[in-house]
């Protein structure tokens, strides 16, 4: 596994002997590091051998694949649940054994218990074998109580330990095949969709595993239980066991509606994931078309259909818990009324003993077995659902790359394929050629015409239908949009390679980087991508060319990587690294700057996939009218006849900027071009050259790993605050609402208390009757046994009713406090500066809005409701405990302190440890998301394997948190269960020796007794004798038989419920750091207000003059100016140009216009001052285009016009303008075609183009085009231009452009260089003046572009 995480700790469980296993003292060092200091990732104890992600994902894959094949061979469909019972199967039957004989444990105790109070009934001093067998079930008892203890908690901790290593084993299955998907499963899944399976689905396997083996234990028990009733009482008992059985039926039957509502809740959720990771993504576009009301809309609407379904499984889960709560009372009065109606005499210790066995199933049959069948329902929904994601179509190697036997070669013969199997129309047709090393193929042709189709056909991305490619050699491929990993610079370049000195340096150079370098200061330090500093487009696209360079292949695959950067830049790469350091090699380069082809080897022109020419430059120049017919069919209206004899216009503006048309896998986070460069010194201005070169430099051959270290997010330490539960339970009610429930909650625990104490005096009644002291016959007696049975049956039902009023009213509040904590969520993000966006990674902001959030909507309800149950009835045994037997307090009162502490002291690691479990989720999700971006550049490279590693690495730093929180959660509950049985045994020995000595007092004494038929006695709870007992054996208080039997019974319901109540305290308090972190994100820093009092009039702006006055702009309070003392004026409808070099604040310009950071000094446009209104009011005045085109999942029709504000024909007009017509109206479903996620299924330059057209269908005074056409080719840019100059005449229009031939038709030219304007003028007056900076870029363009340009301006 790659050292991404350094880790010096071996796990101490390795060595640990038998007693540290059963009771984690090996976890006692972290506690006292947690005690001492909040607890850091390298506290962390590294992971198992047996749990590393990758052991157990290839251990399952195996299993998998056996079942695929078997599964083809059957003619069926494969089943994963299969596959996963054959690889943990035995080891989780093994472990079943534990719940088995942990149950068996509870059955024997209440027999145990009977027998004791069957000694103290009939107790006769001079029997001293009886009192040596009283003490023979006494130490019994106390043995069965610690054995469940120890057996209980080894169960859950393997169990759980079982639950997660299948989790993480389904999780490394998930990420290895979306690395190995087709592109038309591309189109079939989504970042949100694996990102829910990565976070919800897979937690299933948590859950599943506690509980699954209460399917089998639980009726098991209860045929166990059965039988020792009928021994106890004959039949009546079976009246209770129809009331298990009925409510059991009733739970089987929810579990159908868990299964239907569950797949119907991750749908939605994966819609929601996927809009909100849609909206994270394309967050600059979002904020300057002003549409974050509307996608705050569309996502609150999702989530209220979401929240809908989570409500009715919440409300079936809160019936579930109801029935945990009040099914052992229903039972026992069932049982007893059915026994007063049979007329069977019963006497105290027998009423105990049923009590106690009734009691012996409540947590195995009412609580763990529905649970059991609740998770299981819903397991089945995630298996599905991976399932599904597993047998997706993945990328076929058509052939291999065939090893490098010194014959390098790429030939391609009759080659036709298609993307999509159904379509009429091959994506390429009938294409054939052959490069060798030292050739260099110029592939060019318009929008759509198959370009990077052809590439991805050289790559085995695009299998074929008829035809072959031979490829003899390693290829390095620079994908059309350039993507970096969340990495170093030099990482990033390196890509696994070793790092030599001297080679770097001629790769950043040839490659242009050393300027940027020295900006970002240490490319060995600073960070990139995904949450690191920002980088333009045009240095993302050199990294990536810098990455292949390095990699010395045979093939070069370049994909159009010149179109995003300025022209000097331009003319740099393809002189010193195209033409000098790949010059003994084969390079394909996929262009659209037309002035580059005279150096090519031979040129391949496309159009609609078909080859329309291949040959050498002056072959083209020759034919050159045949070709460009092609081009300019269905343009002749709109297109001037090529000028007479200047055969390079025509050619140069045609091939300049031809577009490939398949994309990448997903558009990167939009940033600010300018962005890095003069934001780097914010981050390591203090690595600056003369800082840095003091620094460690690596040895000439040190290996760069692709693996680098990424900081986690950082997190709160300390406890939750009281603040944090008042903000969580007031989001989903009033105060009011609250207050019932409170008083819900105790009028229930009163009614549960009452009814046992109750209880005590129906016993006594029956002891009485029993004896022969009072008579079933007498009127009087049948009025008392209806009147007790009466104010009986009416506490039952009143403890029924509150008990489910309180469970649906809790989860009621709760999931509604789920969804107000996420809207609150949602609107702060987006009202976030787009600052936000560049600091946090995708994955981070996913990975609240998915895991956290997921903990809000299921787990946090149930927890808490559980704890308050808990808590309740704990508070309500110890309240009757003590004021029956008041000495039970001495023991009572140091126990409650010392859960007290110990649970103190266990929240001090435990809550850094589950903080630290959710901070090292998110790489996870973001290593994720970066692969799918990058997800052609990884397989071109072969680095899978690499990329394989890392996420491996990613999971088992989460795993060194999750398998603590796990472990960690056992030490408290074994060590509250051992002082429990400690407890047990004490009062187990005490209630003997007392009753003795006490009994031994009555007769020393002579104390007189009772009448027989005096209702003497305490107030006896739950299990709840008085009995009395023959005449003359009795009393002084604390003697009766029935108060030992009370005692012993409380002592051993405290023994589960006292820890059960500590630990779900505590893992409410852990669970509600995900609430704290969802209100940290409803509180971050915000943009200014979208609206103001003052709103400018309707019609504003009415001429689109601009002017700044001394604007200076910062991205950040301490990051250097991006403008500097900008000084300018845009006449109103004016064209303007704006160029410069990248890094020149050409975008930063904008930036400012839009109020994206908040510039210094006066912006006015038409005479209001930007700052002085709301930015909706600003954003929505002008219409703007940007460089990444960010297009959403839905139809054509969805993406052109987002919220239906235009007619059919207002869309078909604007997609004419764009050039976009006929490509929309060849597709099956015209503009109702389904779009994949960030329009995959268009080309970058389509995509480029429908950006555009939503752009000119607001129809605003100022549009704006920040290298809006940039891969686009030139012929299609240059009609666009010439449109939008008609149509927007009155307008006015600002371009910014890298290539020249965009802006040259431009009224004025704005030349930016340091984020100051140097010059401002008509072109010819620029082209004119050799000083002019203007003059200076055409002139290196070479002699041939700059005369086109020149005669084209005049």
């Amino acid at each position: 596994m790659p050292l991404l995480y350094p880790k010096v700790k071996p796990n101490p469980l390795q060595k640990a002997n038998l007693c540290s296993r059963l009771f984690f003292w090996w976890l006692n060092p972290l506690f006292k590091i947690g005690h001492k200091r909040k607890l850091e990732a390298n506290d962390m104890y590294s992971v198992l051998p047996e749990d590393r992600s990758q052991h157990l994902g290839e251990e399952l894959q195996g299993y998998w694949d056996q079942e695929v094949l078997r599964a083809q061979q059957d003619a069926r469909e494969p089943s994963l649940t299969k596959a996963i019972i054959k690889c943990y199967g035995k080891s989780y039957l093994v472990w079943g054994m534990l719940t088995f004989l942990e149950e068996g444990t509870r059955v024997v105790q209440p027999i145990f218990l009977g027998k004791m109070v069957s000694y103290v009934e009939n107790y006769d001093p001079s029997d001293s074998a009886a009192l040596h067998e009283a003490y023979g079930y006494a130490a019994g008892l106390s043995a069965c109580v610690l054995v469940w203890a120890v057996l209980h908690h080894l169960y859950f901790y393997h169990m759980q330990r079982v639950g997660m290593r299948l989790r993480v084993a389904v999780c490394r299955m998930i990420y290895s095949k979306a690395l190995r998907l087709s592109r038309s499963a591309m189109g079939k899944t989504s970042t949100g969709q694996v990102v829910n399976l990565l976070s919800n689905d897979v937690n299933q396997f948590d859950q599943v595993m506690m509980f699954l083996h209460y399917l089998w234990v639980g009726p098991l028990q209860v045929v166990a239980v059965t039988a020792l009733l009928w021994m106890e009482i004959g039949m009546s008992c079976l009246a209770g066991m129809a009331v298990l059985i009925i409510l059991l039926l009733l739970q089987s039957c929810f579990a159908m509606s868990f299964s239907s509502l569950r797949s119907k809740t991750t749908a939605l959720t994966d819609k929601r994931i996927r809009t909100m990771s849609e909206v994270v993504t394309g967050i600059r576009t979002i904020k300057m078309n002003a549409w974050e009301k509307s996608f705050i809309d569309r996502i609150t609407r999702l989530r209220r259909k979401e929240i809908s379904k989570i409500l009715r499984s919440s409300y079936l889960r809160g019936m579930n818990l109801a029935s945990f709560f009040a099914v052992s009372k229903i039972m026992i009065f069932v049982t007893f009324v059915a026994n007063e109606l049979l007329d069977n005499l019963i006497t105290g210790s027998q009423v105990f003993v049923v009590v106690m066995l009734f009691e012996a199933l409540r947590f195995s049959s009412t609580l763990f077995f529905p649970m059991a069948v609740e998770k299981v329902s819903e397991a089945v929904v995630s298996i599905q659902r991976i399932k599904n994601f597993l047998l997706l179509d993945e990328i076929s190697q058509c052939y291999p790359h065939l090893p490098s036997d010194g014959k390098m070669i790429v030939d391609v013969q009759v080659f036709t394929a298609s993307w999509e199997k159904a379509s009429e129309t091959p994506t390429l047709q009938g294409l054939s050629f052959s490069v060798r090393p030292g050739e260099l193929l110029a592939v060019v042709g318009p929008v759509g015409a198959g370009k990077s189709s052809l590439l991805c056909a050289v790559l085995g991305e695009l299998p074929p239908s008829q035809g072959q490619v031979s490829v003899h050699g390693r290829i390095a491929y620079v994908s059309q949009q350039p993507w970096v990993f969340p990495g170093t610079v030099r990482s990033n370049i390196l890509f696994g390679k070793k790092y030599e000195v001297d080679r770097y340096e001629k790769v950043i150079k040839a490659c242009a980087l050393e300027e940027d370098l020295w900006l970002l200061g240490a490319e060995a330090i600073i960070e990139i991508g995904d949450g690191g500093t920002p980088l333009s487009e045009g240095q993302k696209a050199r990294i990536s060319l810098a990455r292949a360079v390095y990699q010395d292949a045979d093939i070069y695959l370049l994909d159009d990587p010149l179109s995003a950067v300025d022209a000097g830049v331009s003319r740099h790469l393809f002189e010193q690294c195209v033409r000098q350091a790949l010059k003994e090699k084969i390079t394909i380069l996929v262009t659209h700057q037309l002035q580059y082809l005279k150096d090519a080897s031979q040129i391949l022109m496309l159009k609609d996939g078909k080859m329309v020419e291949r040959g050498t430059y002056s072959e083209f120049l020759k034919s050159r009218a045949d070709i460009f017919s092609l081009f300019e069919k269905g343009n002749e209206q709109s297109e001037p006849s090529p000028v007479p004899g200047a055969p390079t216009v025509i050619s140069e503006s045609l091939v300049q900027s031809l577009q490939s048309p398949r994309p990448s896998l997903k558009d990167a986070a939009p940033e600010d071009q300018e962005m890095a460069a003069h934001q780097a010194p914010l981050f390591l201005g203090f690595f600056r050259q003369e800082h840095w070169s003091g620094l460690p430099f690596p040895s000439p051959m040190h290996i760069e790993n692709i693996q680098v270290t990424l900081p986690l997010e950082d997190h709160l330490e300390g406890k939750v605050g009281f603040k944090t539960y008042k903000n969580y339970f007031t989001a989903g009610a009033d105060w009011l609402v609250i207050i019932f429930l409170i008083l819900v909650n105790i009028a229930a625990q009163v009614a549960y208390v009452l009814q046992d104490w109750w209880l005590a005096f129906w016993a006594n009644l029956q002891s009485d009757l029993y004896s022969g002291a009072l008579v079933k016959e007498d009127e009087a007696v049948v009025f008392v046994l209806n009147w007790y049975l009466g104010v009986y049956s009416g506490l039952t039902v009143s403890t029924v009713l509150f008990g489910i009023t309180k469970s649906l009213l809790i989860f009621y509040i709760l999931v509604n406090s789920s969804q107000t904590v996420h809207n609150k969520m949602l609107e702060t993000i987006l009202r976030a500066p787009v600052l936000f966006f560049h600091r946090n990674p995708i994955g981070r902001i996913l990975n609240r809005f998915s895991k956290d959030i997921g903990h809000m909507d299921d787990l946090l309800p149930l927890t808490f409701q559980d704890f308050i149950q808990a808590f309740l009835l704990v508070v309500g045994v110890v309240g009757v405990m003590v004021a029956a037997v008041p000495w039970t307090a001495i023991p009572v009162i140091p126990l409650g302190i010392i859960f007290f502490f110990l649970r103190r002291y266990f929240l001090e690691t435990s809550q850094d440890v589950k903080r630290l479990e959710c901070t090292t989720r998110s790489p996870v999700f973001s290593h994720l998301a970066s692969s799918l971006q990058g997800l052609w550049t990884i397989r071109a490279y072969k680095a899978e394997q690499k990329f394989q590693e890392l996420f491996d690495a990613h999971q088992d730093l989460h795993s060194e948190a999750w398998f603590l929180l796990l472990t960690m959660s056992r030490w408290l509950a074994v060590y509250l269960d051992v002082i429990c049985a400690i407890f047990v045994t004490l009062v187990a020995f005490g209630a003997l020796i007392l009753a003795e000595t006490c009994e031994l007092l009555v007769v020393a004494r002579g104390v007189s007794l009772p009448d027989e038929g005096s209702n003497v006695g305490p107030l006896h709870w739950e299990f709840r004798v008085s009995a009395i007992g023959p005449p003359g054996k009795s009393l002084i208080m604390p003697l009766t038989p029935g108060q030992v039997g009370l005692v012993l019974s409380l002592t051993l319901t405290l023994m589960g419920m006292f820890q059960w109540c500590v630990r779900q305290s505590a893992e409410v308090e852990n669970m509600m750091i995900s609430v704290e972190r969802g209100i940290e994100y409803t509180d971050l820093e915000k943009e200014a207000p979208w609206e103001l009092g003052y709103c400018p009039p309707p019609l504003w702006p009415p001429n689109g003059r601009i002017s700044f006055f001394s604007v200076n702009l910062r991205y950040n309070s301490d990051s250097p100016l991006v403008l500097r003392n900008l000084e300018a004026f845009i006449y109103p409808r004016g064209k303007y140009g704006i160029v410069g070099r990248t890094g020149a604040g050409k975008s930063s310009l904008i930036a400012a216009l839009f109020r994206l950071s908040e510039p210094e000094g006066d912006i006015y446009i038409d005479g209001i001052l930007t700052t002085s209104i709301g930015l909706h009011d600003l954003r929505k005045k002008m219409s703007v285009a940007l460089q990444e085109p960010v297009l959403f999942t839905g139809t054509m029709r969805e993406n052109l016009d987002p919220f239906n504000e235009h007619t059919d024909n207002e869309l078909w007009n604007a997609l004419e303008e764009v050039q976009l017509k006929e490509s929309i109206e060849s597709l099956p479903a015209k503009m109702n075609t389904e779009l994949a996620e960030s329009g995959l299924n268009l080309s970058v330059g389509q995509k480029q183009l429908v950006c555009l057209a939503r752009a000119l269908l607001k129809k605003n005074q100022i549009l704006i085009m920040d290298k809006a056409t940039s891969y686009v080719d030139p012929r299609t840019d240059e009609l666009i231009q010439k449109i939008i100059c008609e149509r927007f005449a009155q307008c006015t229009v600002l371009t910014i452009a890298h290539r020249l031939s965009t802006v040259i038709s431009c009224e004025w030219i704005m030349v930016l260089d340091l984020g100051t304007d140097k010059e401002c003028h008509r072109p010819y007056n620029l082209l004119r003046d050799k000083k002019s900076l203007f003059y200076k870029m055409v002139q290196q363009l070479g002699k041939a572009e700059a005369a086109v340009l020149t005669k084209r301006e005049k």
